[in-house]
């Protein structure tokens, strides 16, 4: 594929802006996006098959394609939420 030639300036419409080049625009939406970072986490083998399972009936009955760390997010985010009601579920009591 060859490569298009980047234009430094607006060489035919000296009055206006020359528009930005692909890949500075693809770079800006990226920009955009909030950074994210690794990290592991350790599953029951029954928990991991329900993780995949949320996956596959999110694509297949509401044809929503989904990674599985957008559905760990969410349910992080809906966990620490209600702090009290994890610390109350998840104690050892």
């Amino acid at each position: 594929m060859r490569k298009a030639p980047e234009i430094p300036h607006n060489v035919f419409l000296e009055d206006r802006p020359a528009p930005a080049p692909r890949k500075a625009k693809a770079r800006a939406a990226k920009a955009a996006e909030p950074s994210k970072v690794q990290v592991t986490v350790y599953l029951t083998e029954e928990t991991a098959t329900d993780l995949e399972r949320a996956r596959f009936e999110l694509l297949a009955k509401h044809n929503v394609k989904v990674p599985k760390s957008s559905i760990v997010e969410y349910a992080i985010i809906k966990a620490v939420a209600d702090i009290e009601a994890l610390a109350r579920d998840i104690s050892p009591d």
